[in-house]
């Protein structure tokens, strides 16, 4: 659930701006007969205020304050009236930043800012800089940005009493990026480079830990062209390298800020994804196409099992217990994903602003299964694949426009 309003004022040279947003989110999870119900509730508000200088620069400064409640709640479905258990956290974050836009010649424009942020659950202020240049001659134009951000963990990480001991997370990103063409025609090439400290994980005991390092650098393109028949064409590519601290790297004797200790595969270590877009109008007639590709999730693979040997003494007995045995942290691979979709509508005017829109799609053509995770069951030898709840589906409907 969302809503936004918004109010700004432009007709002067100063211009106030007071957003106010909440949102609201509740999952249900079942797991055989274990109940799990998260509830996330956050509202923000913003204010700023800029002034336009005579010299056509910017000054705009402003504050927000966000909040965010969360309730975590496990029961037995019927087989109990009461919650296993119930987890409750609350965090409060407040901000202030300033910033000032300069255009120089009418070609180059150059932002710089700084932002300082408080959050309750890590108890410390950061302040983080930042500066934007891009430089714009007829069809070409050229960017650059720096700058340096901080961000808190989920409050899944507030089940560890150590975690208001975690510095928040930072980021250090540049990039650089060049653009050219017209409304028919362009290509946009940025490459980007970004450097993590003090990163909040989870290990496999499911144990927050901080001070965790990573990175994530990479290319992504753009462009666009026409085609034949009065037709575009769109294609979206991007290439990352996404590394970060091995969640096990206490048991391997390392801690994860270690300039030695190895790194391993980030979740977003999405080495190539691939879009491509197509659409085709005539007169009020059009038709889209959607070719989307990319390489597989990294996963840590199940490699086996391990009975442990029952304990007896000083009066109690333990059982004996299967537990998995693991392969390298994220250190395999999902198969490639795959989805061919197409879709078509139709436009009817009915007089005035209405309007009949006929449409239909038809997802998944080509009936790909696409593997999301895989799941395995104690003693089991083999993983069996759970596949994504888009399989090939087709969707038909209508919209009246009065």
């Amino acid at each position: 659930r969302l809503a936004v309003l918004s109010w700004r004022d432009s007709s002067t040279r100063w211009r106030p701006a007071l957003p106010a947003a909440w949102s609201a989110h509740t999952r249900h999870e079942t797991i055989d007969a274990l109940q799990l119900q998260t509830n996330l509730d956050a509202p923000q508000l913003v204010a700023s205020l800029a002034r336009v200088m005579r010299d056509g620069s910017v000054l705009r400064a402003g504050a927000e304050r966000e909040t965010l409640d969360a309730v975590y709640t496990g029961d037995l479905g019927g087989r109990s009236s009461t919650p296993l258990f119930e987890a409750t956290s609350r965090g409060v974050r407040s901000a202030m930043f300033v910033e000032r836009e300069q255009v120089f010649r009418g070609t180059l424009r150059v932002l710089t800012g700084l932002r300082s942020d408080h959050h309750t659950l890590t108890a410390r202020r950061t302040i983080d800089p930042r500066l934007s240049v891009a430089w714009q001659h007829r069809a070409l134009g050229l960017t650059a940005a720096w700058g340096r951000y901080h961000q808190v963990a989920e409050p899944l990480f507030r089940r560890s009493e150590d975690a208001s001991a975690f510095a928040p997370m930072r980021a250090t990103q540049w990039t650089v990026g060049l653009q050219w063409g017209k409304d028919t025609a362009g290509l946009r090439v940025e490459w980007f480079d970004k450097q993590y400290d003090a990163l909040w994980q989870l290990n496999r005991a499911r144990t927050p830990v901080g001070d965790g390092r990573g990175f994530a650098r990479g290319l992504d393109l753009h462009a666009r062209w026409p085609l034949v028949g009065g037709g575009s064409a769109r294609l979206s590519y991007s290439h990352v390298r996404a590394r970060r601290s091995d969640t096990e790297l206490p048991a391997a004797g390392y801690t994860p800020s270690h300039a030695g200790a190895p790194l391993t595969p980030a979740l977003a270590d999405i080495t190539h994804s691939l879009t491509t877009l197509m659409d085709w109008r005539i007169r009020t007639f059009t038709v889209s196409s959607a070719w989307r590709v990319a390489s597989g999730r990294p996963y840590t693979a199940l490699t086996g099992w391990r009975a442990t040997t029952p304990v007896s003494g000083a009066g109690a007995t333990s059982t004996a217990e299967t537990l998995p045995v693991y392969g390298p942290t994220l250190g395999a691979r999902l198969p490639r994903y795959q989805r061919w979709d197409l879709s078509a509508s139709w436009y009817r005017a009915l007089g005035g602003q209405r309007g009949l829109v006929l449409w239909a799609s038809l997802a998944n053509l080509l009936g790909r299964d696409n593997v999301m995770r895989y799941r395995w069951t104690p003693g089991q030898a083999t993983s069996t694949p759970v596949l994504a709840p888009f399989n090939r589906s087709l969707f038909v409907g209508s919209t009246l426009l009065l």
